[in-house]
């Protein structure tokens, strides 16, 4: 069963036993031990990068959706790729680690030697494209994001312009909800600085 030997099953048995600590706890206690070291990257000129932020927003592709058996949003595949692009050179630690904004662990696999996750909408509704609005979230993290989560676009919305962090922040998080559990969504600075320059418009 993975134990070195029976005394150390014991031991484990008994520790749960005594504090009624639950699988869940354990897990989270351990991916807590296993965080990976976090990417971090402040705004040198606030002002130069909202100006080329707002340019691009301004040019950015609108939504349009297109109803069949399920919703599908022609020409989204070109600003996901270009989202994911942007991500990757984001949340790449100084380890070459691929970090996941929510549980802010290393990316649990790769494809072809590139570490594998999921471009999410931060906030939906938006009537255009911005690769900005898009997390960098591990296909666990990505799944309840999208299915379960239970804070609101507007509350994430509201979070994120009304936070105090600076313009030069190396890093920003807000407090989510996600499946009953708590989570801090963690931004590098460029990116929360970018983020917060789309939602502002």
């Amino acid at each position: 069963m993975g134990f070195g030997s029976a005394e150390e099953a014991e031991e484990l048995a008994k520790l749960v036993s005594e504090t009624g600590v639950t699988p869940g706890e354990l897990r989270s206690l351990v991916s807590q031990r296993q965080r990976a070291s976090q990417p971090e990257e402040s705004v040198p000129n606030p002002e130069r990068r909202r100006k080329g932020v707002l340019e691009r927003r301004d040019n950015a592709p609108t939504k349009e959706s297109v109803t069949r058996e399920r919703t599908i949003q022609p020409g989204a595949r070109p600003e996901t790729l270009e989202a994911k692009a942007y991500l990757r050179a984001k949340y790449r630690n100084p380890e070459g680690q691929l970090v996941c904004q929510c549980c802010h662990a290393e990316m649990p696999f790769k494809v072809r030697d590139d570490h594998y996750f999921e471009a999410v909408q931060c906030v939906r509704g938006l009537d255009h494209h911005y690769f900005e609005n898009r997390l960098a979230l591990c296909p666990t993290c990505a799944a309840m994001y999208q299915h379960a989560r239970e804070t609101g676009d507007a509350e994430i919305r509201r979070s994120i312009i009304e936070h105090d962090a600076s313009d030069t922040a190396s890093s920003a998080e807000i407090t989510i909800r996600l499946a009953g559990r708590q989570f801090q969504l963690r931004f590098v600075g460029t990116h929360w600085f970018d983020l917060k320059t789309v939602l502002n418009g």
